[in-house]
């Protein structure tokens, strides 16, 4: 599967959850809270799917979500509450998976990986 994902543009994750869930009208923070606590994120191949892919889609029943985009766009959010309590959570929980892809070292790689799982 690691070849399968490495090599692909694109992952679209597939959660039965998700896929009954809106996005729309939904802060980004929101919906990377949604994703990050689904069911999703308890599957053993989900580190493979989050880490190695090159972006990250999920399906939701409104459309799909760009995650790499969501979190680009959630570094601009000026409100406080979602910067002092939302952002740092969201983003360690996304470096944590997302992450692995950047590090080219063993060390660190495997540093990552213990964070993922």
């Amino acid at each position: 599967m690691r070849t399968s994902y490495e090599a692909a543009s694109i992952v679209l994750v597939l959660d039965s959850w998700l896929q009954t869930q809106r996005m729309q009208n939904y802060s980004d923070a929101e919906v990377l809270l949604k994703i990050l606590t689904s069911l999703w994120n308890t599957r053993l191949w989900t580190l493979q799917e989050g880490a190695l892919g090159k972006r990250l889609f999920f399906e939701f029943s409104d459309g799909f979500y760009d995650a790499d985009a969501g979190l680009q766009k959630l570094h601009g959010e000026t409100d406080l509450l979602v910067s002092f309590l939302l952002k740092p959570v969201i983003f360690q929980r996304f470096e944590d998976f997302r992450g692995f892809r950047k590090h080219h070292r063993s060390i660190d790689q495997i540093v990552a990986l213990s964070h993922g799982l």
